[in-house]
């Protein structure tokens, strides 16, 4: 585990190249990615790589590209078609398992008409899965610490859709179940 706090820690260039597992920790914006980007130009160079057969992704299309671009200051200029030629640079870990579902189910005999499902496909399905929870009455749960209308729990559906949407802006924003939590009782309290 290298911490990136240290922006030049040589460790994280002399690991071997057959290291199976390098973590690179710190807060955020302290340079895990530039470390990264490091790393891999000079594994680029050490072994004579060829960037077309680079992976480059992560959970947001914004952070891949920057990722991509902090790693095309790190190699040589005549690598950079090569990288960006690549398929899977500079894509979202999404696009990354989409592939691999894609081409796994082919190989499997699998439908090749996988596919990501529109928003509204989604808040269906988000609905049909949400609905055995919702199969008491509300009344039972509602007592006079809580007003229905504030949370919307007096309409079901309208409840579910700000639940779904919710979900949607936390993973959006990279926010795990654990920090939300947190969040909430902070300002609960």
């Amino acid at each position: 585990m290298i911490d990136a706090f240290r922006d030049a820690d040589p460790r994280l260039i002399d690991l071997p190249h057959d290291t199976m597992l390098v973590a690179i920790t710190g807060t955020a914006t302290c340079g895990k990615s530039a470390a990264l980007a490091r790393r891999y130009a000079h594994l680029l160079a050490t072994l004579d790589a060829s960037p077309d057969t680079t992976l480059v992704c992560a959970a947001s299309i914004t952070t891949a590209r920057d990722l991509v671009a902090l790693i095309t200051a790190e190699i040589e200029s005549a690598q950079h078609p090569a990288l960006l030629a690549a398929p899977f640079v500079g894509i979202t870990i999404e696009q990354l398992a989409l592939a691999i579902v894609r081409e796994g189910g082919l190989a499997c005999g699998l439908s090749p008409d996988v596919r990501l499902l529109e928003s509204y496909e989604l808040e269906a399905l988000f609905r049909q899965a949400a609905a055995p929870l919702y199969s008491s009455e509300w009344d039972a749960f509602l007592g006079p610490d809580i007003d229905p209308e504030v949370s919307g729990l007096r309409t079901i559906d309208r409840f579910t859709l700000a639940a779904f949407r919710l979900i949607g802006k936390l993973r959006d924003a990279a926010i795990d179940a654990e920090t939300f939590l947190a969040s909430a009782q902070r300002g609960a309290a």
